[in-house]
């Protein structure tokens, strides 16, 4: 792995990290945690493979994932 080839994938994962905070705090406040925890590291994941091409669409499945789960908290309104 070339040095300019590692500071990409440093990029994609900072980018994945920031994506992958909408479903960590959707899920959170949904009181639904396992979906939070995994779509996070899921984007994280994939954005340090392929960037926000594949960082996106992650976090879009995960967010509807956690949109569609059965809401477990009370103050959270859908």
């Amino acid at each position: 792995m070339t040095p300019h080839e590692f500071n990409l994938m440093l990029i994609g994962l900072f980018a994945g990290l920031l994506v992958g905070l909408v479903p960590l705090i959707t899920g959170m406040k949904k009181n639904q945690p396992a979906l939070a925890v995994g779509g996070f590291f899921a984007c994280t994941i994939t954005g340090a493979i392929l960037g926000l091409i594949l960082a996106v669409p992650t976090a879009c499945l995960f967010w509807w994932l956690v949109k569609k789960a059965p809401n477990k908290s009370g103050d959270y309104k859908d």
